[in-house]
């Protein structure tokens, strides 16, 4: 039998949250209460608990591959839904995400091809402004953290400036 761990919101205590850790092959269940605000709080206590997701059944991957400034490439797998910047995180990519996804700084910019830029929904407001903090912007450039990977974007190479700025 294969052991699934899965976290379940249970409650908030003021800005905590409250999970428990339970596991199919056992009646026992653990439960934090933590102030989980953020995605990098909630990805570190996946991976401090041994869960490898939130959900037991497989997603569909599309292969996406991620160019330094220096010409170094890395090719990963990529959850379709998921956020660029959660894909760079989960494959230990090069790039700062200082906020942790709150649109709340400029480090995830990254650079798309001008078809997989034109297939977007155009930024909201608030990603304009922290793209404006961006060093090195491009017209194609975009914020990883707002960008959901889609079944269209297989094959695509993603561009990560030279430099990042935190301007937070």
């Amino acid at each position: 039998m294969m052991l699934r761990r899965y976290l379940v919101p249970v409650g908030r205590i003021g800005l905590a949250s409250q999970v428990q850790l339970q596991s199919s092959t056992s009646a026992r269940t653990r439960t934090y209460t933590t102030a989980l605000r953020h995605n990098f709080q909630w990805r570190n206590l996946i991976l401090n608990t041994g869960i490898r997701s939130l959900s037991s059944e497989p997603k569909q991957t599309v292969k996406i591959t991620f160019a330094d400034a220096e010409g170094d490439t890395e090719t990963v797998d990529a959850n379709v839904g998921d956020s660029i910047l959660d894909v760079a995180f989960d494959h230990d990519i090069e790039i700062e995400g200082a906020c942790g996804g709150e649109m709340a700084c400029s480090t995830c910019h990254v650079i798309l091809d001008q078809k997989t830029f034109d297939s977007l929904p155009e930024p909201e407001e608030e990603e304009e402004d922290m793209l404006d903090l961006a060093l090195g912007l491009t017209n194609t450039s975009r914020l990883g953290c707002q960008v959901k990977v889609t079944e269209d974007m297989d094959g695509i190479t993603i561009q990560l400036p030279a430099e990042t700025a935190n301007m937070q």
